[in-house]
């Protein structure tokens, strides 16, 4: 949902209006240069931040998608996004810590037990404390081909996942 807002708040920066904005003055043009505003943007929350590639690509596919829906409802004439070029996606990299990092850890004393089983569960599992937060023990599973596992819903996509708990 956040997403979407700030999706929408970039939008009116770039067209310079927060009221209501005509679908029928959206053109390729404006697909292109809005394209191009999102590449340079600045972060909104944090003002001496760009905002990465990969958060354009994100609000500029939800600008896309509303073009689609504008053109299936009828507020548009014609499928605008067919000749739109997108932005590509980066490939992240992200860090896992080490065993010896995660040893670490484990042995490192913290305020909160709570806290600190959580954060070593998220680290063994890969899960956001989104996820951690929600779990359900009816969410835990077994079967005997694979051992326990984990079958929920994830907070941030919605997607269903299945996680194997290690022994």
């Amino acid at each position: 949902y956040d997403n979407w807002v700030t999706s929408q708040k970039h939008f009116q920066k770039f067209i310079k209006k927060t009221k209501d904005f005509p679908f029928n003055k959206i053109d390729d043009e404006l697909c292109s240069n809005y394209r191009e505003y999102l590449l340079k943007a600045k972060s909104l929350k944090r003002k001496d931040s760009k905002i990465s590639t990969n958060t354009a690509f994100s609000y500029f596919n939800k600008f896309i998608t509303v073009l689609k829906e504008a053109f299936k409802f009828g507020y548009l004439d014609r499928d605008i996004s067919l000749n739109i070029t997108r932005i590509k996606e980066e490939e992240t990299n992200r860090q896992y810590l080490t065993m010896e990092e995660l040893n670490t850890l484990v042995k490192t004393p913290c305020e909160s037990d709570l806290i600190k089983r959580m954060c070593i569960f998220s680290a063994l599992t890969g899960l956001r404390s989104s996820d951690i937060k929600k779990l359900l023990w009816s969410e835990v599973e077994y079967s005997e081909k694979n051992g326990y596992f984990l079958r929920f819903r994830q907070q941030k996509t919605k997607g269903m996942e299945t996680l194997p708990i290690a022994e």
